[in-house]
Order: structure tokens, then C-alpha cells, then sequence
């Protein structure tokens, strides 16, 4: 198991293959900063970015860690943190959550532990967000 390999192998398995989903869902994901190297990362943002046009939206889970200050892999020195791969600007982040009763209808987020988020340290802030972030 290697986690920024297998990664980068999903990317190029799924936009070299000819028929593909419309939709993929990863729950896969590390809250420590430079977890993968840069040029992984930026490979795996490309795929993700190239599946957007292909048709294929892509969910990725944002955490199981919170902001990721102190994350299963590490400490990230008291910086806060998304998760990698649900930072990568062209996919959709996705938070826990679960069906209020039985398994469909009404859902509520999940309280036992907190979704990821934050500011990136692997992309810039998009153009479109940049005056709200100062």
C-alpha cells in the first residue's frame, strides 16, 4: 500500500480508459501537509481536472480529523489543514453524513467526529474567492 502511488495510478487508469462512470466517490485521504510530493499532487489534480471534462464529477471525503492540526500521520505543527485529495479545486469535497432514520430519506451531518476543511497548502486561492479570504 502505497498511498500517493496508488493515487496517482487511479488518475491515470481512469482518463487513459476509453469508457469510464459518470460519477466516482473516494474515501481516501491524508490531513498531513506534504504528505505527497508535488509533482504527484499536481498529477493527480491534472487527472481529477481532466475527468471534469471527460463528464465525471469527482467526490472526495474532506476528513475524519477536523482542520487536521494534529492528523493520524502526524503532527502538522499546529497548522490547520484540508485533507489531501479533497483539496484539489476541481473535485467536490464531501462531509460525513447519515440517514436520520432507516437507510434513505432525511440526513443529518455526523457528530462523533469533524469533517475536514480549511486553506490548502498545496493549491492557491482560487481568483473567485481571493477578496473574501484576505
Amino acid at each position: 500500500f502505497d498511498f500517493c502511488a496508488d493515487l496517482g495510478t487511479f488518475g491515470s487508469d481512469v482518463t487513459g480508459e476509453a469508457t469510464h462512470p459518470y460519477t466516482i466517490s473516494v474515501s481516501y485521504g491524508s490531513q498531513k501537509i506534504g504528505t505527497c510530493s508535488s509533482a504527484i499532487t499536481k498529477r493527480l489534480a491534472d487527472d481529477i481536472q481532466k475527468m471534469g471534462t471527460m463528464g465525471i464529477t469527482v467526490m472526495i471525503s474532506s476528513g475524519d480529523d477536523g482542520s487536521g492540526g494534529e492528523t493520524r500521520a502526524g503532527s502538522n505543527n499546529g497548522k490547520l489543514s484540508p485533507a489531501f485529495p479533497s483539496s484539489i479545486p476541481t473535485c467536490v469535497a464531501v462531509g460525513s453524513t447519515f440517514f436520520v432514520e432507516g437507510t434513505s430519506g432525511e440526513e443529518e451531518a455526523t457528530t462523533q467526529f469533524g469533517s475536514g476543511g480549511g486553506f490548502s497548502y498545496d493549491f492557491s486561492v482560487p481568483s473567485f474567492q481571493a477578496q473574501q479570504v484576505q
